[in-house]
């Protein structure tokens, strides 16, 4: 009895087989791929830890620097009371050396 050939069973494999080929670069982009986007991740996670960082510390120096202005201004209204007394001590003076070279000139001058 003869034994049937299927054509599936005997199949040649060329030199060059171009679907294999493509099965493989497929699978090296596919593991480049996942590794870029691993990566994508990483770097996301960094960068935002980054940010969070800075963040902190611009609203650590925000409020040291709101501090700082509070302060000041403190400091600022102090002064103007104060210059404002020291102005009218200046004023009540000048107002007496004027009277009183007045009299002066008077007498000087009768």
């Amino acid at each position: 009895m003869k034994k049937k050939t299927s054509p599936k069973a005997k199949k040649t494999t060329p030199e060059y087989d171009s679907e294999r080929e493509n099965r493989v670069l497929l699978e090296q982009m596919n593991k480049s791929i996942n590794l870029v986007a691993e990566q994508h991740g990483s770097i996301k996670q960094e960068i935002k830890q980054e940010i969070h960082q800075l963040k902190e510390g611009m609203e650590q120096r925000f409020n040291m620097l709101e501090m700082a202005v509070m302060e000041n201004n403190k400091h600022i209204r102090g002064n103007s009371v104060k210059i404002d007394r020291v102005e009218k001590k200046i004023d009540t003076n000048i107002s007496n050396h004027e009277k009183r070279i007045t009299r002066l000139e008077d007498k000087v001058i009768v």
